[in-house]
């Protein structure tokens, strides 16, 4: 039995239909019962991280856990695992390499400690930059400032480096170590295809959308201070200074770990973001 929590998310629905594809049996554990629908092989069950006394019920007879659901329910997850369980895979992020004193960011590393030191096998996958999904909101609104305006002001230029991942291939790579037999709990980044400049990544955006936009170059700093001032006086920044702090920091990861381990490879981002802007549209949605 696999068994697959935050069911109910993008990426969670999407491991649950890999895992089905596979011939696995699946319990797909989300917090509301029935909500979204789930394929229809899959057995539900209703259970919450944050409710630690939901979650053995929904381990019975698991052999197999995935995490999709946020790391900071990694400690209740881990401390209520039966002993039969081959191996857990959890989903982080690549936060977890951030300097930036992001609170997301610590709970990803301490769930990543955590896990390291808990006997358990299996891996913890840190994706960067997912994009694809309805629920994302990293490419939706970049395009959507690039519908809308002409002209965007950068901060810092967007010269540092970013490495934007597909959902599906996050989801492949999980339904890869879920499948896999692990001797002991690893650590692996997920990254997209290659690097490129966040500048570089809004550019193809405009030019996927038939759009045109001018990029502002403007000093960060002055943006930096701002927001943390409006942060210290209790106001909401309209853009969070942590976000900011990520403008001077490179995200880039070398694929071949990724391969050699689960063998997936993922798509570079053009053909990525093509898939991305063909499956909102076929949605309906509002991008």
């Amino acid at each position: 039995m696999h068994v697959v929590f935050g069911a109910s998310s993008d990426l969670g629905r999407r491991v649950v239909g890999l895992l089905i594809d596979q011939g696995c049996r699946v319990r797909a554990i989300a917090r509301r019962p029935g909500h979204p629908p789930m394929p229809p092989l899959a057995e539900m069950h209703h259970a919450d991280l944050s409710q630690p006394e939901s979650i053995g019920p929904a381990l019975a007879g698991a052999r197999v856990v995935v995490n999709c659901a946020h790391a900071r329910f990694t400690p209740a997850l881990l401390s209520a695992l039966p002993e039969q369980i081959d191996h857990v895979v959890l989903v982080g992020s690549a936060w977890r390499w951030s300097k930036a004193p992001e609170a997301a960011a610590r709970e990803v590393r301490d769930a990543e400690s955590l896990f390291l030191g808990s006997g358990c096998r299996g891996a913890m996958l840190h994706p960067t930059m997912i994009y694809g999904g309805a629920q994302e909101n990293n490419l939706q609104r970049i395009l959507r400032m690039v519908r809308r305006f002409p002209v965007l002001p950068i901060p810092g230029g967007g010269r540092h480096l970013v490495q934007p991942v597909h959902i599906d291939d996050v989801a492949a790579a999980v339904v890869a170590a879920a499948m896999r037999s692990w001797t002991a709990a690893e650590v692996l980044a997920v990254p997209g295809a290659k690097p490129l400049m966040w500048r570089t990544m809004v550019e193809l955006c405009a030019q996927a959308l038939n759009a045109r936009v001018l990029l502002m170059d403007l000093p960060l700093a002055p943006f930096l201070y701002l927001t943390e001032t409006m942060a210290r006086l209790g106001l909401r920044p309209p853009v969070d200074p942590n976000i900011l702090r990520r403008f001077r920091e490179d995200v880039t990861f070398p694929v071949a770990p990724l391969h050699a381990a689960l063998g997936i490879s993922p798509r570079p981002f053009q053909s990525g973001l093509r898939d991305a802007l063909s499956a909102w549209q076929t949605e309906g949605g509002r991008r």
